[in-house]
């Protein structure tokens, strides 16, 4: 098995990890693995050094409650339950509630640091964008990226402001942006790697027949994706 072909296998078993497996931490290392081979790990690194700078910076500052929920509508529970034994006890469910408005105002205060989001927690797209046009030496890739905030912008918008869970919208948003920035990244990062590794694939049975690098690269991370995804595929 030569160098090159070593470097392919473990890159889509690092991807694998991330798409099958459940285990956070490792789908976080092949993730951070996949991300600075994708852009260069000076690049990747020195992005995470600024998210690490503001997290620091986060941590100085007071807990913001972001996460709001409505008193009437508590009240009326508690009055229906209060006869019932708790199955989780007060100070438990505090320490749950503690921690959720931890996680959501550090969230929220390093989206601030990193210029992702303004004041009232609205997204800052253009911000993004100016980060990301100039990332790498490919003009291709680039355009690929700020198509991905405009996505997934656009995306996260069409939200609706009423919804099921008791979290304010302007967070809503922001975790599904985040989301969708990351999947698509990483199905970017893989069509990249296929097309710097044609030579493992023969092509010649595709409908694209090789007419088009980017096509066929596309078509063969769908059925890589569509022969291995499980979960997408099931009704219930």
């Amino acid at each position: 098995m030569t160098k090159s072909t070593l470097a392919f296998f473990f890159f889509f078993l690092a991807v694998a990890s991330i798409t099958r497996g459940h285990d956070a931490f490792v789908e976080k290392f092949a993730y951070t693995r996949v991300m600075a081979t994708c852009v260069g790990e000076e690049i990747y690194y020195g992005w995470v050094a600024k998210v690490i700078a503001a997290k620091k910076q986060c941590y100085l500052e007071p807990v913001k409650t972001v996460l709001k929920h409505g008193v009437q509508r508590r009240e009326a529970l508690a009055a229906r339950l209060e006869k019932r034994e708790a199955l989780f006890e007060g100070p438990y469910l505090k320490k749950l509630l503690n921690k959720a408005i931890s996680k959501a105002s550090n969230f929220t205060c390093v989206m601030q640091k990193l210029n992702y989001a303004d004041a009232d927690l609205r997204l800052l797209p253009e911000a993004m964008k100016n980060e990301v046009k100039n990332l790498t030496s490919s003009a291709t890739f680039n355009a690929d990226m700020v198509k991905i905030v405009d996505y997934c912008n656009q995306f996260s918008t069409c939200l609706p402001d009423e919804g099921l869970f008791p979290m304010p919208i302007q967070v809503k948003r922001l975790l599904a942006f985040m989301k969708c920035g990351k999947k698509l990244r990483m199905t970017l990062c893989m069509k990249q790697h296929i097309l710097k590794n044609m030579d493992h694939f023969d092509v010649s049975g595709l409908p694209s027949k090789g007419s088009d690098q980017e096509e066929v690269a596309e078509e063969i991370l769908h059925i890589l994706w569509g022969s291995e995804e499980k979960e997408g595929f099931e009704i219930y």
